[in-house]
């Protein structure tokens, strides 16, 4: 359930983390809140997961100048919304006030950086919210959260 999407990558890791989180031989003491820990600190938190840190760093290799500013303010504002996302008017709202006061925001630039930000897997629009863009992933919120927020 923390993991949202059922990704085979994040259920590797995910799986990775229980083995080393218990002692050797020691089957027993798995329970929710043993699965919530390590969640956190091996699949959020953890170095093993690559991934999570590669789709920070990749951002400004696919968008330049105000798309770059765009991006990180809908990640960022999406990373402090509750669990369904923001309807995208307010992400356009919120980037436009992410951007310097000399510049507008361009509609076509946002929508470009949303259709962006989607192909790529960084986010959604939930089918019983079309009008809302929400993470793709929780692995990936939850990161966005914890480091980026």
């Amino acid at each position: 359930q923390s993991l949202g999407s059922a990704w085979p990558y994040f259920i590797q890791i995910f799986v990775a983390g229980i083995e080393d989180s218990l002692p050797e031989g020691q089957e027993a003491g798995i329970d929710e809140a043993f699965l919530h820990r390590v969640y956190r600190e091996h699949l959020i938190a953890g170095p093993r997961n690559k991934y999570l840190p590669h789709m920070w760093d990749r951002l400004p290799k696919v968008f330049s100048g105000s798309e770059l500013v765009i991006a990180k303010a809908v990640l960022r504002q999406l990373g402090r919304a509750n669990d369904d996302g923001l309807e995208i008017e307010a992400l356009s709202n919120l980037a436009a006030g992410a951007l310097s006061q000399s510049e507008t925001l361009d509609e076509t630039e946002f929508d470009y950086v949303l259709e962006v930000l989607s192909h790529d897997g960084y986010l959604f629009r939930p089918p019983d919210g079309p009008g809302r863009m929400q993470f793709f992933t929780n692995v990936l919120r939850d990161y966005w959260r914890r480091r980026h927020v």
